[in-house]
């Protein structure tokens, strides 16, 4: 087979483009945003963490998914 000289790339972007793009640039250009993310990230990882673990254990889950990880525990079922 002989190399073509003109090679087709096909680039595919992700559907939400257009709004990664703007994410980033807002990212780049409001220190606030940067600011406000530095603030509230530690809290959020540790409430994170707590929800993921059960009296300072981490679960360890049986089955993939939920439904059925969920089946004998309190919580209610997720959609």
């Amino acid at each position: 087979m002989a190399p073509s000289r003109f090679v087709r790339v096909r680039i595919v972007l992700h559907p939400r483009d257009d709004l990664l793009r703007q994410a980033r640039r807002d990212w780049a250009d409001k220190p606030e945003l940067r600011e406000s993310y530095r603030t509230f990230r530690p809290n959020v990882e540790r409430v994170i963490s707590q929800i993921a673990s059960r009296g300072g254990r981490r679960l360890k889950l049986r089955y993939l998914g939920t439904g059925k990880n969920n089946a004998g525990s309190n919580a209610a079922p997720q959609p």
